[in-house]
């Protein structure tokens, strides 16, 4: 057995701020056209060690909040960078098979969006630039809060809410690198066990169309942090965002910088699903 990998890096949690007990943390796409800000966000820049999994049979969905399978596709990177359109309900097919193979709990199972994310050399920068694809994620962040998983619900199935809002469900992400061995800007998951409830912080997700919320994270020593060092493309992330009680065990995730990568700018891609029970 080869030895862990791991490292120790920064993360930009958002900070304990007197601000956000009068204004509501948010964020947009796009700018305002108004003149103001797209976010009110204050960061809290923070190290934090970065565990390698060594024995990814030790995660469990419904204790850590996430959990790594292996799984072959037969989603190539070319076809998902150059003819994403054309690959993706193939895609999505194998993704909800392999769900419900691993899952018997699970229903029905639904994807709600496909998403492709290619590193652009530039990145992190804050000056704007026109990419190709959509760029890590380096906040730590839930893709939903449980309300907001309710409106991108209803943005994904127009006229069903009625239907799903009295449903016991999940919202997973099924995310893997596209090329591999990666440990450029890799996926890194916390331990649910480690996150305290006053660590998360409600925040709305701005489109000029609709409006989503989301949950970040305030910085706290005790969060235990995770990635897969020399990640391949059948090495599968499946976590959860949130659910439909709210009590089940969740995952706060985040692209980070790996100081020790040798790898070429990362690629991925991601599958989120509502999947009911």
């Amino acid at each position: 057995m080869s030895k862990p990998k791991d490292f120790t890096t920064t993360i930009q949690y958002i900070s304990r701020d007197p601000l956000y007990q009068v204004e509501k943390a948010y964020s947009a796409d796009f700018v305002p056209d108004n003149g103001e800000t797209p976010l009110n966000h204050i960061f809290d820049l923070q190290p934090i060690h970065v565990k390698d999994i060594v024995s990814p049979q030790e995660f469990e969905l419904d204790v850590h909040g996430f959990c790594l399978l292996k799984a072959k596709t037969m989603l190539s990177a070319e076809d998902a960078l150059t003819n994403q359109s054309s690959v993706e309900m193939d895609y999505i097919n194998e993704i909800e098979a392999l769900l419900y193979l691993k899952f018997p709990e699970y229903k029905r199972i639904e994807a709600m969006n496909f998403i492709v994310r290619n590193r652009d050399a530039r990145y992190p920068s804050t000056e704007e630039a026109v990419v190709t694809h959509e760029q890590p994620a380096g906040i730590p962040h839930a893709d939903f809060s449980r309300e907001g998983g309710l409106m991108q619900l209803d943005y994904a199935f127009p006229g069903q809410l009625e239907y799903l809002k009295d449903k016991d469900y999940d919202l997973l992400n099924v995310w893997r690198p596209l090329t591999g061995p990666n440990d450029d800007w890799p996926l890194a998951v916390c331990d649910w066990r480690s996150v305290q409830e006053d660590d998360i912080i409600l925040n709305d997700d701005l489109h000029r169309t609709r409006l989503g919320e989301n949950s970040l994270l305030h910085p706290n020593p005790a969060h235990k942090w995770y990635y897969l060092s020399s990640q391949m493309p059948e090495d599968v992330f499946i976590f959860r965002n949130t659910d439909s009680t709210g009590k089940r065990a969740r995952c706060f995730h985040a692209a980070v910088y790996n100081p020790e990568s040798r790898s070429e700018p990362r690629r991925s891609a991601e599958v989120r699903v509502v999947a009911i029970r």
